[in-house]
């Protein structure tokens, strides 16, 4: 896990952690209303800056990315499968020769198939934003995602323009970039 992931993870987890002293003091009556709203509204605005939305989403869509890969192997290098395939029961996968005539999937179609993953639950990590931060409004739409497979990598880039506004602050972002190391993924 990198070090901005960390730290995101770091502040979130303080963020619940003082939230909710701050809410045993408000009922044990040690502290008033006001001075517990000025105290959480602080640790928020520590908790959720834009690095640190941004690090949450990058974490998600990079975990998302990893699900997309798995899936896309265990079909063959397809999302959806093609019409010469093995479909039966829990086990679907695309055939690689069929007829003495090789269906072996370019790296085009690889990058194709992880983006359009990516594309059909991307959804998921806007949701986790939400109900990680229930009070805020958040608007987006993914509107494209990119795969390119390189020799030691896997680059990602998902354009999803977000309107996120919490505590009275709008947190924007366009664009989220993700690349995994060590790819062995189209030479197996």
């Amino acid at each position: 896990m990198n070090n901005k992931a960390q730290i995101a993870l770091f502040i979130i987890l303080g963020f619940v952690i003082l939230t909710g002293m701050g809410f045993i003091y408000f009922i044990s009556g040690n502290i008033s209303s006001e001075k517990v709203q000025i105290e959480v509204e602080k640790i928020e605005k520590i908790a959720f800056s834009s690095d640190s939305l941004q690090n949450f989403m990058e974490l998600c869509f990079k975990n998302l990315a990893f699900e997309g890969i798995d899936y896309t192997s265990l079909r063959g290098g397809y999302f959806i499968l093609p019409k010469k395939s093995y479909d039966e029961g829990i086990l679907k996968t695309a055939y690689y020769f069929y007829e003495d005539v090789s269906l072996f999937p370019k790296i085009g179609v690889i990058e194709s198939s992880i983006s359009d993953y990516i594309k059909a639950y991307g959804d998921i990590c806007f949701e986790n934003l939400k109900n990680l931060t229930y009070f805020a409004d958040i608007n987006y739409k993914i509107e494209n995602v990119s795969t390119k497979i390189l020799a030691d990598s896997i680059v990602i880039n998902i354009n999803a323009p977000a309107t996120i506004k919490l505590n009275q602050e709008i947190h924007k972002f366009e664009n989220f970039n993700i690349r995994i190391n060590n790819n062995s993924l189209y030479d197996v």
